[in-house]
């Protein structure tokens, strides 16, 4: 099984009910392993395109391989789950919810830096 983060348009609660009715009528297993406001985490089956997610819900905005939570938002953390990855070059994403004491760009710029390392 893989995991999915799932970011929901502004009617995240709207968004959420139509999750729950496309998953019902769906004939892959799924399972919602959080939910959030506008986010939610999801289980589904190692073959499952996560494109659908987009193609088929108005409300999902955003799709994200789950790859690991980390205990605290610090560039180390970061960038030992990264370094941790089976790629030869990577591009990768950062978006933060529910923390707005942070600077992004500061973040970022620390994360390469730790990744150079």
């Amino acid at each position: 099984m893989n995991r999915y983060l799932l970011v929901l348009g502004n009617a995240h609660e709207l968004c959420f009910a139509e999750i729950l009715v496309w998953l019902t009528n769906s004939t892959d297993t799924f399972r919602i392993l959080f939910h959030y406001r506008e986010i939610v985490l999801v289980e589904v089956p190692k073959d499952f395109k996560p494109d659908i997610f987009i193609n088929n819900l108005c409300g999902v905005v955003k799709v994200g391989i789950f790859i690991k939570s980390v205990p605290e938002l610090s560039s180390e953390a970061i960038a030992e789950v990264l370094k941790n990855l089976e790629y030869s070059k990577l591009t990768f994403g950062l978006s933060i919810f529910f923390d707005t004491s942070r600077h992004l760009s500061t973040l970022l710029n620390q994360i390469k830096l730790d990744l150079k390392q």
